[in-house]
């Protein structure tokens, strides 16, 4: 077996096992010869106002050691010469500066920042004497103490100039390789990390413009149906549905849309309630209560919802799937009947069939992909019917697909149409029973609708996310 394939097949293993040794190598260089490595802490206090008369030279001091602290390393520590100036200037104004009350604050300052630096040129003994008269200036007095314990715990060579044996260097070039291995390894996972934050934003971005592209298009398309009925597929149908809903104009005059609905459960005698508010192709809200509350918001392309049920961060993005299931809401026609207008011109018009007691017109469309087969595959299917007599829609039905295979199906039925003023008397309904099958299982539930406010005056801060803080305001 040649080297590359050694080091294809226990390279792992044998850089584990040699940094192992490495490590235990120096752990008994460094009990025999008293050696160990530590970080430390270094607290140093400078004056903040520059209208003192000593900032200026403490200033000079704060530069000095915060350059020396910079170039530390484990061959070498303090130098000594360049700090002793800056030192035998503290030193003199705890003389010019007596005990007194107006003076503790500038003692404390001086005090510890001279034991700090003598403990760093390992000179115990005034690293002791400058620590007990920061104790008793009688400020921090804790500060003190501590660094007296520190002092006393540390072990100093008494100005000896430490150096390290060649067996201790020859361990560190020994060692560099794997340890540059591991830099480099700590360097590539660092920045993966912000690559892909890079990626997810230049991702969310496109992402962004997209919805938004779409959103626009979706408006734009909505209108032109409604001004030209008349060249639309099926277009004498389409022409009664739109006028009892109110007609062209009036759907097109409709800016906001605020609604409350009661939702009864077979399997529960506990009413809930949903709220909805919208203004049109900009932004939808959702709050429901049952009975913990449950918020769900699109700002345009932005979309939140929050759960009370959920531990930990209740505020969550929805991913693309729960948008685009929640973009039609953005549409006031759709939220106030469930009719779908950009779905129409893919309809294709079916045999007449009965629902609930309606003969109804049936029309039905069938959305396909393309798998990775190269094969048109369904990804949702849609029924819609509508009344023959009053052209009212009666029922709609959507069924999706995953790889073909049937994931869900929904099914409304409408009922209870009443008329509304601000609808010019085009009626929407105010009853609609659910039918719904997914990985859950089967539920069924109705809805009854029993307030809607079109145009109604309510503010767009609603549509804020952070407006909400554990309820609803």
């Amino acid at each position: 077996m040649n080297k590359i394939e050694i080091n294809n097949e226990y390279g792992e293993e044998i850089e584990k096992a040699i940094h192992i040794a490495l490590e235990n190598i120096q752990l008994k260089l460094n009990q025999k010869l008293a050696y160990y490595s530590q970080k430390s802490k270094e607290t140093f206090v400078f004056l903040t106002s520059g209208d003192h008369p000593e900032y200026e030279q403490m200033l000079n001091f704060e530069k000095e050691i915060t350059s020396q602290l910079q170039k530390v390393t484990l061959e070498s520590g303090i130098n000594e010469q360049a700090i002793l100036p800056h030192l035998t200037y503290l030193e003199s104004l705890l003389v010019k500066y007596p005990p007194s009350n107006e003076n503790t604050k500038l003692r404390f300052i001086v005090t510890n920042n001279l034991s700090q630096v003598y403990i760093l040129l390992e000179n115990r003994e005034k690293a002791l004497f400058y620590a007990d008269l920061l104790i008793k200036n009688d400020m921090r007095k804790v500060w003190g103490r501590e660094l007296i314990e520190r002092t006393k715990n540390s072990f100093f060579v008494d100005k000896k100039k430490r150096t390290h044996t060649p067996r201790f260097s020859e361990l560190k070039k020994l060692g560099f390789e794997i340890q540059q291995d591991e830099v480099n390894e700590k360097e590539e996972t660092r920045l993966a990390f912000f690559e892909k934050i890079e990626r997810d934003v230049a991702d969310w971005e496109q992402e962004k413009n997209n919805r938004l592209e779409i959103l626009e298009k979706t408006k734009t398309k909505r209108n032109n149906i409604l001004d030209s009925l008349a060249n639309q597929n099926n277009a004498k149908i389409l022409e009664k549905v739109i006028l009892g809903f109110g007609g062209g104009q009036i759907i097109k005059g409709i800016e906001k849309v605020h609604t409350l609905s009661k939702l009864s459960f077979e399997d529960s005698n506990v009413p809930f309630y949903e709220e909805k508010w919208e203004s049109a192709f900009t932004n939808y809200l959702l709050k429901k209560k049952n009975p913990d509350l449950f918020y769900l918001i699109l700002n345009q392309a932005e979309a939140w919802q929050h759960d009370e049920r959920i531990r930990g961060e209740k505020w969550k993005k929805i991913d693309a799937i729960d948008y685009w299931n929640t973009f039609p809401n953005l549409d006031p026609l759709y939220l106030l009947t469930s009719f779908r207008l950009d779905l129409w011109n893919n309809y294709e018009l079916s045999e007449d069939v009965t629902i609930d007691e309606h003969l109804c017109y049936h029309l039905k469309y069938t959305e396909k992909t393309l798998n990775s087969k190269n094969r048109f595959i369904p990804k949702a299917e849609y029924h819609l019917y509508i009344d023959k007599e009053t052209f009212r829609v009666i029922s709609s039905d959507k069924t999706e697909f995953e790889d073909g295979k049937k994931l869900s199906f929904e099914r409304k039925i409408f009922q209870d149409y009443r008329e509304l003023i601000s609808l010019n008397s085009g009626a929407v309904p105010h009853r609609i029973l659910y039918q719904i099958e997914d990985y859950y299982g089967e539920t069924f539930y109705q809805e009854q609708i029993e307030k809607i406010e079109i145009n109604s005056n309510f503010a767009n801060r609603i549509f804020v996310k952070e407006v909400y803080s554990g309820g609803f305001k």
